[in-house]
């Protein structure tokens, strides 16, 4: 693919962990970014970058692909003079959460393409997963550009039922900080048990980090597989696991999916 042009509105967590993947890939060959708050040192430093604190003060309109990484209650508020300052037909993206291509279209008009991209955090580390749906007026070289942004930040997928971003977001969106929620908890319940806070964390976080790494190099091996094998009839694991099932380990894991999932709906 031919390096892009692209503008990003907003270039908080999210953004920059993308952008910064897409650098590494050399993936973009400019960027206006439009963020009131100051890039972190290694993004303002950058050559191909020019910041612009609001969106009053763009002057360049012929980009690529436009980024919306901003937060889904400020979409009101920002688009409509965005959508000013655009050239008529250019590619938009979204990663905000509840916010449907029904929406965007009546920020940008039903004939733009739109595109909406469900990421997660580890993109940060490349190693994230994410989820797009675009409407129809995105044409092959499009989606093709979006599937290499995608894959620069870990594995992607599309869909074709919008109705499913909405659990996507609740499961791998979210999904990141009930992992280090558990990491928080599993470290708690090692000091709760007699271990230093620091001998817990670091016990925590690696078994963590060494069990997703096994996971990621077993792509054939079902987690039911890898759990058995760390199992042992009688032992010390199936003594925790019964306790994790009889606490409702699962239900929790769901109903916290599930809540996600009604926000996103509520956001849209």
């Amino acid at each position: 693919m031919t390096a892009l042009n692209i503008l990003m509105l907003g270039c908080g967590n999210m953004g920059s962990a993308m952008l910064r993947s897409w650098l590494g890939n050399t993936l973009i060959k400019s960027a206006h970014i439009i963020d009131p708050k100051p890039l972190a040192d290694d993004l303002a430093q950058n050559q191909a970058f020019t910041y612009i604190s609001k969106i009053e003060d763009l002057t360049h309109s012929q980009f690529d692909f436009v980024l919306l990484a901003i937060k889904p209650q400020m979409m009101d508020e920002l688009c409509p003079p965005l959508h000013d300052k655009i050239d008529s037909g250019t590619a938009i993206i979204s990663i905000a959460a509840g916010t449907t291509l029904a929406k965007l279209e009546g920020y940008f008009g039903q004939q733009t393409p739109l595109i909406r991209i469900m990421p997660n955090t580890p993109a940060m580390v490349n190693k994230g997963i994410s989820v797009a749906i675009a409407n129809p007026h995105v044409n092959g070289a499009q989606k093709n550009d979006i599937t290499a942004l995608m894959q620069a930040n870990g594995q992607s997928a599309w869909i074709e039922d919008e109705t499913q971003m909405d659990a996507i977001t609740g499961l791998s969106g979210s999904g990141p900080a009930y992992l280090f929620a558990f990491i928080e908890a599993l470290a708690k319940a090692g000091t709760a048990n007699g271990l230093s806070a620091d001998l817990a964390m670091q016990l925590a976080r690696q078994t963590v980090i060494g069990s997703a790494a096994l996971a990621d190099a077993s792509p054939d091996t079902p987690p039911s597989t890898l759990r058995k094998n760390v199992t042992s009839p009688g032992g010390t694991t199936e003594a925790g696991l019964n306790t994790l099932s009889d606490n409702g380990f699962e239900k929790i894991i769901e109903s916290a999916v599930s809540a996600a999932r009604k926000r996103g709906e509520e956001l849209s």
